[in-house]
């Protein structure tokens, strides 16, 4: 389960754990000098089938206050141990700096490959490879040639950033094991610093005597607190199916700024309240001013005027603003939560970022007097968000939120194929917070539900195939992924040609002359009929007939398959789907065989399996009803979930058998 504690760096310090650095002495890891048992070690010992581990991982963090710009300088050292050829991507290095302006600076790289003999290969300048990203952003890459197995590989690098707000986050934690991880930390008496520890906290966390250094600039000493934090023998994590993202489970620790001293000597601590943090944010240049003045959506207001006006009800101008927005901006691709232009200028360009998107959505509704809000997000590969302290840092995405007679309405118009009230799947990560000028609060995300209906009506054709009709209806998010796999396409037809002459191909399913009803209406049921074919569906053996009546199944493989869960099991949304199988008997033949009904019902009413097979007459009938109303399950809730997957993934692999008279 993900742990977080947060404490605070002053010049005296706040851990409130039990030091262990005077029992457990950290080792001390010069450039070259490794022991002869690592060099001697084959594999790892707990686990022979590990490709490679981290040896020693330390790291410096420190402060130049000699330089006419004030620089944070961080050390990096890093040595590996590779025991099979997996594990040579482990010397694929790339080390990201922001080059513009010189923001960032690399120097005194250095890396060497050192073989169980004890010879060592040096890499040389022309071994590090610098490659532009953007005009921002370069990398510095580099491959260690020539890796054999038992090496051993080393390098370290320094870099000097002009960015001190947020320090870089430090993993003691990989998806192989690490023996050793070591972080140093030299604060100087004018910052004060937040720490966030994730997962499990460091083994060791201890500060030692301030130190003091010369200001050059002031002209006097400075005193720097000192702290070190270590882990030791820290095991691989490696993801499992249905998990936000690996950051929220990783031992690590993250950085955040609260205070600097004035030059009277006073700590100012400039961290605010969330209400305080609100206030900031409506009046933030980059932020609520984009959506609070006028001027700076004006184009898109004129452009709109009057079709909001031209209804009568809240709700129906909200949808005019949205579908309006929807239609006229297309998403960049980009999640972010400034704004650093006009929102005339992404309108005029019709396309512009999540940001730009909705905040351009939320201030058209704030002129025609609708409370709709931002809603700030940490997606579900940025990492649950933190409420105790109020980071704003922490957020990469913005959608809106509006709240009509008791009822949310989430509003995220970055995807054409997303109704009023849908947020992205990636934005469905537990609560956001909402930027109210005067009363900011936490929101509860509550996921819309995926509604699925199929209804299959099907016969054995001459040639051995299953022939036959398929109904299908889809709502909430499978409208949003039905709408995307099956019309992508179709959205860019010229008005005169409909979507409906669709023919797709998927899996072993073929489907003919697809009929589409609602495709571009996303209020409405996506709804088509279509007719469908199944190659030597039926199997005969003797004089026996197989015919698995699960053409669709909710789920193809049970995607819970580990023995063990070590993360809670987090879904995007919850889903219902009801399936409907109507078989002929073929003439010559009658029943010898119907799968037998299963009830299986998750703990907590989490979610249940329905599963019916009955004849009438000529007919057979199969009815499966699956429902996950659950979105979060615990690890001890585990084996249930676990249980329930195999149970219906394997119930989906029965057959009906028929005989001939």
């Amino acid at each position: 389960m993900k742990s977080k504690s947060l404490i605070l760096f002053t010049l005296v310090i706040l851990f409130s754990y039990s030091l262990l650095a005077q029992e457990v002495q950290v080792p001390e890891f010069k450039w070259g000098k490794i022991p002869d048992s690592d060099l001697k070690m084959t594999a790892f010992p707990n686990d022979p089938k590990v490709p490679a581990m981290v040896l020693a991982k330390v790291g410096l963090m420190y402060f130049d206050l000699t330089g006419q710009d004030l620089r944070f300088l961080v050390e990096r050292y890093r040595r590996v141990k590779i025991f099979t050829k997996e594990g040579f991507n482990q010397g694929d290095v790339v080390i990201s700096y922001q080059h513009k302006d010189k923001y960032d600076i690399i120097s005194l790289i250095k890396a060497q490959i050192i073989y169980p003999n004890g010879k060592k290969k040096v890499l040389v300048a022309a071994d590090f490879v610098e490659e532009r990203v953007n005009d921002t952003y370069t990398n510095i890459h580099f491959r260690f040639p020539d890796l054999q197995e038992g090496c051993v590989i080393e390098y370290r690098y320094l870099k000097a950033s002009k960015y001190y707000y947020k320090l870089p986050n430090w993993y003691f934690q990989e998806d192989i094991p690490v023996a050793w991880s070591v972080l140093n930390l030299k604060i100087p008496e004018y910052f004060q610093y937040s720490m966030n520890q994730i997962g499990q906290k460091p083994e060791i966390q201890e500060d030692y005597e301030p130190t003091e250094s010369f200001d050059p600039f002031k002209a006097k000493l400075v005193s720097i607190s000192n702290y070190m934090l270590a882990s030791r023998n820290m095991p691989a994590l490696k993801p499992q199916s249905f998990i936000t993202t690996m950051d929220d489970y990783l031992s690590h620790v993250t950085f955040q700024l609260t205070g600097t001293m004035n030059n009277k000597g006073e700590m100012i601590t400039y961290w605010p309240t969330w209400k305080k943090l609100g206030g900031l944010m409506n009046e933030h240049e980059s932020f609520g001013k984009r959506y609070k003045t006028p001027a700076k959506f004006g184009v898109a207001f004129d452009s709109i005027v009057g079709k909001v006006n031209a209804v009568a009800t809240p709700l129906e101008k909200i949808r005019v603003v949205y579908d309006f927005v929807q239609k006229n901006i297309t998403w960049d691709g980009k999640n972010d939560i400034w704004v650093y232009r006009d929102l005339n200028e992404a309108f005029r360009l019709k396309k512009g970022s999540s940001a730009e998107i909705n905040l351009l959505v939320i201030a058209l509704l704030k002129s025609f007097g609708l409370p709709a809000y931002p809603m700030l997000i940490s997606t579900r590969n940025n990492g649950e968000p933190e409420e105790t302290f109020p980071i704003v840092e922490q957020f990469n995405d913005v959608v809106g939120l509006i709240i009509l007679e008791g009822k949310d309405y989430y509003l995220d118009a970055a995807n054409t194929y997303r109704s009023m009230g849908l947020l992205s799947k990636n934005a469905l990560n537990k609560r956001g917070w909402v930027v109210h000028p005067t009363e900011p609060f936490w929101k509860n995300i509550v996921p819309d539900t995926a509604i699925t209906n199929l209804a299959l009506n099907v016969k054995l054709a001459d040639n051995g195939s299953v022939k036959g009709s398929l109904s299908a209806q889809y709502q909430g998010y499978a409208g949003v992924d039905v709408r995307q796999e099956l019309l992508n396409s179709a959205a860019f037809l010229p008005d005169s040609q409909s979507p409906e002459d669709v023919v797709a191909k998927v899996s072993y399913v073929l489907y003919d002359s697809i009929k589409v009803t609602n495709g571009k209406d996303i209020y409405k049921p996506l709804l088509y009929q279509t007719q469908v074919t199944l190659p030597a569906w039926a199997e005969s053996k003797d004089s026996l007939l197989f015919v698995n009546p699960v053409i669709q199944p909710v789920f193809e493989d049970n995607p819970l398959s580990e023995t063990f869960r070590l993360y809670p099991v987090n879904l995007n949304y919850p889903l219902k789907h009801h399936y409907e199988f109507q078989f002929f008997i073929p003439a010559g033949y009658k029943l010898a065989h119907l799968p037998d009904l299963l009830n299986i019902d998750l703990p907590k009413k989490g979610g249940k399996y329905d599963y019916t097979a009955t004849q009438k007459g000529n007919t057979i009938w199969v009815t499966i009803d699956t429902q996950i109303n659950q979105t979060t399950f615990s690890v001890d809730d585990y084996q249930s979930i676990k249980n329930f997957f195999f149970l219906l993934t394997e119930k989906q692999t029965e057959y009906i058998v028929f005989k001939k008279k």
